[in-house]
């Protein structure tokens, strides 16, 4: 585990176990922005019980899914340094990614304003973060993601229709591609992506048509640099709440009122809240990249030395306070 540690803080546990071997430090781990929601204290706590002999120095910790404010203390570790110091860069690293992913979530629901959400990240990262992201992404208010990987930690779902791939072996017919998915998987939900041919409503009327009331859902995944069929004159471009609001009418006007649309490609909070601002009429959000930014990234500090408080200027010692 250590061979993931910055070299610094093994040089520090060797000199401070050789100059200062009865000296014990506070340590204080926090972030830098308001309305957080804390992810990975689970993980910190798991690996300082299997990695150090915590019965030899005091934990005192916020609790998984804490609210947390700029600045505030989510962790204390206080002892000989040398039973925990090395792993300072390690705790960061978790809290940070963890944090991040469960905050990203949390704010991105808070703008959908009760819609569903479908965490489809699966191809913005590497695959063997798959499940520790999915668990956060999950602790921020996203349970419904798009991998086995990713729902293996919580209670959540995988869920995953037709990709453009099915259409194109089809040579582009999304009635055929449905077909064939009804025909293979007749229990599921049948839900057809539309923007294959870059023209929606037409796709999806040809679907709707085909299928009526089995048609559940269409997902409409247009590109940014694309300007769908509806639009004469390439004045909109991507998926745009117009656009979502000339479907729906189309929907609705051929007997599709029961179809729901899922929208994707390049959401984050601020797309989803001009959506929400126009009152687009979107029935799920499928985001990815964006839920994997990390904003919230933590540190830890030194604040006291044998009782005494000592620390980087303007980085003092804070009161602990324990709550969530």
């Amino acid at each position: 585990m250590l061979k993931y540690s910055a070299k610094y803080f093994d040089k520090t546990s060797r000199i401070v176990s050789k100059h200062k071997p009865n000296s014990v430090v506070t340590l204080q781990f926090f972030q830098r922005l308001d309305d957080s929601i804390l992810g990975g204290m689970n993980e910190v706590l798991q690996l300082l019980n299997s990695q150090t002999n915590t019965a030899s120095y005091s934990i005192k910790h916020l609790n998984e899914g804490a609210h947390i404010a700029k600045g505030e203390v989510v962790l204390e570790l206080q002892g000989h340094y040398s039973l925990f110091g090395e792993y300072e860069g390690i705790i960061d690293g978790i809290l940070s990614r963890n944090t991040s992913l469960a905050t990203n979530a949390h704010q991105v629901m808070q703008v959908a304003n009760g819609k569903k959400v479908i965490f489809m990240g699966d191809r913005a990262d590497h695959y063997l973060n798959q499940e520790l992201d999915g668990y956060a992404i999950a602790l921020g208010g996203i349970k419904t993601q798009v991998t086995d990987a990713q729902v293996s930690r919580h209670d959540g779902n995988a869920v995953g229709t037709i990709p453009h791939a099915l259409i194109q072996m089809f040579e582009g017919d999304l009635v055929a591609a449905l077909h064939a998915y009804h025909e293979t998987f007749p229990d599921e939900d049948l839900s057809a992506l539309v923007d294959f041919n870059n023209d929606v409503i037409q796709d999806s009327l040809k679907a709707l048509a085909a299928f009526g009331k089995r048609l559940v859902s269409v997902r409409v995944d247009t590109s940014a640099n694309m300007s769908d069929a509806m639009f004469t004159n390439d004045e909109e471009f991507g998926v745009t709440p117009n656009m979502v609001t000339k479907l729906r009418e189309a929907l609705d006007k051929h007997n599709g009122a029961h179809v729901k649309i899922i929208v994707s490609s390049g959401f984050d909070v601020a797309k989803i809240k001009r959506f929400e601002q126009h009152n687009a009429p979107v029935d799920i959000y499928g985001v990815g990249a964006s839920l994997l930014t990390i904003h919230n990234t933590f540190t830890a500090d030194a604040v006291r030395i044998d009782g005494k408080e000592i620390a980087k200027v303007g980085r003092g010692y804070k009161p602990f306070s324990l709550k969530g």
